[in-house]
């Protein structure tokens, strides 16, 4: 059943078709008494740009509502259960289909960034990228379930049982842990990809370094503070990538989980954080193995 991409709500449509998939009417949630989903108008450009700035109903949308049937006029009745099985396949197949694309991108990054390894590496590199994140998957997807548990016997023990209003709990699947993942990947991905652009040499000349603090004011740039902070933003001390990867990239899939689990975001932290030990551990022993450093050994894929 979809939900109310703005309380979460379960509701039994989305839209209502007349005649034509081209004439419909949202439906409006019975709770919050907005439309249940407004992504169902939008562009695919658009869900791409929300899901890079993190906004949680294109999530919703995504993970719960897409590919849901609408009411036709006349009809006045779903049936749900009917439609489970299959969406739980679509999830599946949308993982399979997602994931690869996904991985061959960061390959690339991590590939065309290492200066360690050779050019006729990048088969190992793509390997080493698909073991980081199926490890990371897994471990993320392991921790959530044991979270998702250790709730429903927290609320069985001391009887909290969950909100019928809550629709994201009800409607939970293992796939959309991944897809989640993958979604939440989409920012760190996006800005790695500018990085590299940024970092291509315009000309084969070479640039002149430019002094901290060139183009602020004089009294500023002058300043000491100013000119040691401005020196640690410095590419030789300050490495953009791994912010963008790590920093970023866990609060990005701590978001998405946040999202999907809806629960406290220090739980979906140690979610994140489980995955990414998990992953580490993998990546030294690829690298023990092969003898070269192909993996991102402590980095979130």
């Amino acid at each position: 059943m979809p939900i109310c991409t703005q309380c979460t709500c379960p509701v039994s449509y989305l839209y209502t078709v007349y005649q034509s998939m081209n004439n419909l009417r949202l439906e409006q949630c019975s709770n919050c008494l907005g439309f249940a989903d407004p992504y169902v108008e939008h562009d695919a450009l658009t869900l791409l740009l929300d899901l890079i700035l993190l906004k949680r109903e294109v999530y919703r949308h995504l993970l719960f509502n897409r590919g849901s049937e609408p009411r036709h006029m006349g009809q006045t009745s779903a049936d749900d259960t009917r439609q489970r099985p299959s969406r739980s396949k679509d999830n599946w197949a949308l993982v399979v289909k997602l994931g690869p694309s996904l991985i061959l991108v960061d390959a690339v990054i991590r590939w065309r960034d290492n200066k360690d390894v050779p050019n006729h590496a990048f088969p190992q590199v793509l390997a080493a990228c698909f073991l980081d994140t199926l490890v990371f998957h897994l471990g993320v997807t392991l921790a959530s379930i044991l979270l998702l548990k250790s709730m429903d016997w927290f609320r069985t023990t001391f009887n909290r049982p969950y909100s019928s209003k809550l629709g994201t709990r009800t409607e939970f699947r293992i796939p959309l842990v991944s897809l989640t993942l993958f979604y939440s990947s989409l920012t760190k991905l996006f800005l790695l990809l500018l990085l590299a652009i940024w970092r291509s040499p315009m000309s084969p000349t070479a640039v002149s370094p430019v002094e901290p603090g060139t183009g602020l004011p004089y009294h500023i740039a002058q300043h000491e503070l100013a000119r040691s902070t401005l020196a640690l933003l410095d590419e030789s001390h300050f490495d953009r990538a791994w912010v963008i990867r790590n920093v970023l990239g866990g609060m990005s899939a701590g978001f998405g989980l946040r999202v999907l689990l809806d629960c406290h975001p220090v739980l979906t932290t140690l979610a994140v954080l489980f995955g990414w030990c998990s992953k580490s551990l993998a990546a030294q022993s690829v690298d023990c193995l092969t003898g070269m450093s192909i993996t991102l050994e402590y980095s979130i894929p």
